[in-house]
């Protein structure tokens, strides 16, 4: 009860810290003008430099909407490490993996993102020999990761599935749905320095079901196994009576 309420303190901490922030900035443009604008009424003497200064005003004014956004959009980003549960330096091409974002499955086309109603019209990212898949240009939102195809040589009814929660400010959040030990929150190297990428590993054996903790993944082997065990069993008892 005590981490709540030390929890809930903060949170609104923050609020008020952010809400002091914003009055500053704003307050702060208004007296930067009340402050500039009698030195730009002395230099701009003459109506065409004031008219100058209007027209350059208003394609900043303009501009700024668009550089904003291609800015937010650039911090919005995650990354996914496909490995080996054996050898999480092994990646793994050929992991096959659809997104479903806020507006839909994503669909990915010349110019960007597009969305999908529904699973079977969303692109299949599939990853390369390093194992990677990059996410870039996204809006904030939560955006669930469903593994589609499983590399060779690894086993289907183990595929996770994961969520990244993105907030406003870029900050992404990974966390594992199915099979959720199979999945790993780390921060990105080499083209994705300094990124929030998901490591999700594929197991190939059954040596590495109780380290990841796949208990739903366990079960089904385990049945698998003793479905497989009965009629092994009837044959040999059969082969046994036939012999008598």
């Amino acid at each position: 009860m005590e981490s709540e309420k030390t929890s809930g303190g903060d949170k609104y901490s923050k609020l008020a810290g952010n809400t002091i922030i914003f009055a500053i900035s704003s307050f702060s443009s208004k007296l930067l003008t009340l402050i500039v604008q009698p030195f730009l009424t002395y230099a701009m003497a003459e109506i065409s430099d004031l008219g100058l200064s209007k027209i350059l005003s208003q394609y900043a004014n303009l501009l700024i909407p668009f550089v904003s956004m291609g800015m937010s959009n650039a911090i919005i980003r995650f990354g996914l490490d496909k490995v080996s549960a054996g050898d999480t330096t092994q990646h793994l091409s050929g992991a096959g993996f659809k997104v479903q974002g806020p507006d839909g499955w994503l669909v990915k086309g010349d110019t960007g993102w597009t969305f999908s109603k529904d699973e079977f019209g969303a692109t299949e990212f599939t990853t390369g020999d390093d194992g990677l898949l990059k996410f870039e240009g996204l809006k904030a939102g939560t955006y669930t990761l469903k593994e589609t195809t499983v590399p060779d040589g690894f086993w289907s009814i183990a595929k996770p599935t994961l969520t990244v929660a993105i907030s406003d400010d870029g900050t992404a959040v990974v966390k594992g749905v199915d099979e959720p030990n199979l999945t790993q929150q780390v921060i990105g190297t080499g083209d994705m320095d300094g990124w929030t990428v998901a490591q999700v590993r594929n197991v190939n054996g059954v040596s590495q079901l109780p380290s990841t903790g796949g208990v739903g993944t366990a079960l089904t082997v385990a049945a698998a196994l003793s479905a497989a065990a009965v009629p092994l069993a009837l044959s040999i008892e059969l082969r046994r009576l036939s012999a008598r």
